[in-house]
């Protein structure tokens, strides 16, 4: 008859899964708000765009549209 195997489970292991997690939820988050910038800029560069193009149409005469 073959003895009978104990297998142990490590506390490493145990510890690896919720730092997983809390990596990826950083990550999530990271990216959401980066993705959040970048429409913030481009709004931005559109607003201040159109600012520019006010104060020129003024300038030369023909106002804002």
């Amino acid at each position: 008859m073959e003895p009978l195997r104990v297998r142990c489970v490590t506390i490493r292991h145990q510890r690896r899964i919720p730092m997983f997690q809390k990596v990826t939820t950083v990550v999530l988050i990271g990216t959401a708000l980066v993705l959040a910038a970048c429409n913030t800029v481009r709004g931005a560069a559109r607003d201040v765009n159109s600012v520019a193009n006010c104060t020129d149409n003024t300038i030369h005469g023909s106002g804002c549209r």
